[in-house]
């Protein structure tokens, strides 16, 4: 009898009737296999584990939330780059050997160049449509460019389809189109004021005359910071101060935060209210500080950082892919009660996604009855506040569209800087898509930033706004793209509560030339040359305009400050914990000196900082000669 040869098929060979597959394919489907085995012999198990990893990313979905921004900003290059992945695999895997040729030939340069400028050109995008949306006549001529293209690309989709299909699919089709089509004429006016107010959120408002300025504050941001913190405890550091209304007033506010571990058990208990127009704020307790209890603050960690209690607020299914914390405020509401303000980011639109004022979330201080009458806290209240802060953060949020129900809101500095900056650098288009093209730059602007400010634009700023009572503003100052232009190609006015137009004065169609912000430190500096400019610095130059002989005149509003050497900052801070996000650079004096240079000649003229109200005069007198 002859021997019988058995052999034992190889894995990768082909099995009741199935095609051969590479070696990928079947390393994929073994470790399918082996999954599934897994999961039905384990069941009770993995369901644990499933339900522990669920509840732990609930618990850190704020640690989880910067990444998910990361990614909800940049789809553009998700979509753009699974083609190129895609065509990357059929070259490797698929396909004769011409055919790879040919895809490697193609997929490569187009993926270098989505890996080097992608972003770029993701950006440059979402710029020109942050742009269109604010310029009323640009949205509608884009907006018929975009129906013109979905229009001729429906119609080719669904000419090809009748051509393969039979009579009874043409017939469901044209049942279907036709209606659609009739109503999309007929509706066609609803469907346009749809489509405006979904994405026009802002309209831009040219102005014929400068808006005009008010409590104007004396001191620069960075100064009030530096002194705030001489009058600190240990154990204490000042947040980063912020201009406020007040009722009819307007103040620094910041936050009395605790530091080192303290910042992971308590919350903040005291705030410094101080005015915008003194020259010499009084720090001490009985000048400027409030008692407040808030569970949450800026810098402290964990569950009791206002940011992640923020986060922990969204709602899943839809704000917590679309919305992110960014500033925090502290000013009085109706009842003139202390409440904590922290403002909202909302990315808006799908491909190209542009930051918009998200709203602002409320938090309210949290003392109970029971610490009031005793003066201690009760333990089992503050474990069960520091769970609630673990688990579901804190706070009311308020929508954009509600922010006038709430009085203490309107004309408030809650308005995110990411927003009103993106708003600027969007106004790189106001001469046409490609006025910021690398080889064009025609009418192309910047956002000039000083090196040796710690406030960068935009400025908050009272105006007096055209159509309704004065408000908090952020200014931004536009210099032409090119670094050795230093002349203000156009000045944007944004209201900071996030309500109305943007108000835009364009001083290249004007014709009214005026110093761009990035040239007055060296005006004020050459106007003393006897100054030691070694140890001072002329900083923070915002807008001062005043009605003198009866027309507005721009001046730039600037602080001298002295600024310390490396020895004393490292002095000052030996041994210390080094608090992220703040300056010590700079320190101006109790009565600090200040110069108004002309936006049209560049002269500074120095006034007394305690005779805010006679600067007009000064001024009037000084032009008349």
């Amino acid at each position: 009898m002859s021997e019988q040869v058995v052999t034992i098929p190889s894995e990768n060979i082909p099995v009741n009737g199935e095609t051969d597959h590479g070696k990928l394919y079947w390393a994929f489907r073994h470790t399918k296999e082996k999954i599934t085995d897994l999961l039905r012999r384990h069941k009770i198990l993995l369901l644990l584990m499933a339900g522990v990893v669920l509840i732990t990313s609930l618990i850190l979905r704020a640690a989880i939330h910067p990444y998910v921004m990361v990614l909800r900003t940049r789809i553009f290059l998700v979509v753009l780059g699974a083609p190129l992945f895609y065509m990357l695999w059929q070259m490797l895997f698929h396909g004769s050997w011409k055919r790879r040729i040919l895809t490697t030939m193609i997929t490569i340069p187009l993926l270098y160049g989505a890996l080097r400028w992608g972003e770029a050109i993701h950006e440059y995008l979402a710029l020109y449509w942050r742009y269109v949306t604010i310029t009323p006549e640009k949205f509608e001529q884009v907006s018929l460019v975009m129906a013109s293209i979905a229009s001729v690309s429906a119609a080719s989709v669904i000419l090809h389809y009748l051509k393969k299909s039979s009579w009874k699919r043409r017939l469901a089709t044209c049942g279907i189109t036709i209606p659609l089509l009739a109503g999309a004429i007929y509706w066609r006016a609803e469907i346009i004021d749809f489509w405006w107010k979904s994405h026009l959120t802002y309209i831009q408002v040219e102005l014929e005359e400068l808006l005009l300025t008010g409590h104007e504050r004396i001191q620069p941001l960075h100064s009030i910071y530096s002194l705030a913190n001489e009058k600190m405890d240990q154990n204490e550091s000042p947040s980063i101060p912020d201009t406020v209304r007040i009722g009819k007033e307007y103040r620094w506010t910041m936050a009395v935060e605790p530091t080192y571990a303290h910042r992971a058990l308590s919350g903040v208990h005291e705030l410094f209210n101080v005015s915008v127009t003194t020259p010499s704020p009084d720090f001490s307790k009985e000048g400027s500080r409030v008692e407040v209890d808030f569970p949450t603050g800026e810098g402290l960690l964990f569950g009791r950082n206002s940011f992640t209690a923020t986060i922990k607020t969204l709602s899943l299914w839809w704000r917590y892919w679309n919305y992110e914390p960014t500033d925090v405020a502290y000013v009085t509401d109706e009842n003139g009660e202390w409440v904590q303000l922290v403002s909202l980011v909302r990315w808006k639109g799908i491909f190209f996604p542009r930051p918009e004022f998200g709203g602002v979330q409320v938090i309210r201080q949290i003392s109970t009855q029971y610490e009031k009458e005793n003066k201690i806290p009760n333990f089992l209240e503050f474990i069960s506040q520091d769970i609630s802060l673990m688990l579901f953060g804190v706070g009311e949020w308020i929508p954009p569209e509600e922010i006038g129900k709430h009085t203490f809101l309107v004309g408030q500095n809650v308005l995110p800087q990411m927003v009103s900056r993106y708003i600027g650098n969007s106004f790189r288009f106001q001469n046409g898509f490609f006025a910021p093209f690398p080889l064009s730059h025609k009418g192309d602007i910047r956002i000039p930033d000083l090196l040796d400010d710690i406030n960068p634009q935009p400025f908050a700023t009272f105006f007096y706004l055209p159509d309704r009572e004065g408000a908090l503003c952020h200014y931004l100052s536009l210099e032409p793209y090119d670094p050795d232009k230093q002349g203000t190609n156009t000045s944007l006015f944004i209201p900071t509560d996030g309500s109305g137009p943007i108000y835009v004065y364009k001083h290249f169609r004007k014709g009214r030339d005026l110093l761009g912000v990035s040239t007055i430190a060296t005006k004020v500096m050459d106007s003393k040359k006897l100054y030691n400019w070694e140890k001072h610095r002329p900083v923070e130059h915002r807008p001062f305009i005043k009605l003198i002989d009866g027309k507005p005149r721009f001046f730039w509003l600037t602080t001298i400050v002295t600024k310390k050497d490396d020895e004393t900052i490292e002095a000052e801070t030996s041994g210390t914990e080094k608090i992220p996000n703040l300056n010590r650079k700079f320190i101006a004096g109790a009565n600090p000196e200040i110069a108004l240079t002309d936006g049209v000649t560049g002269e500074p003229i120095w006034v007394d900082p305690a005779a805010l109200q006679t600067w007009v005069e000064e001024l009037e007198k000084h032009f008349q000669h």
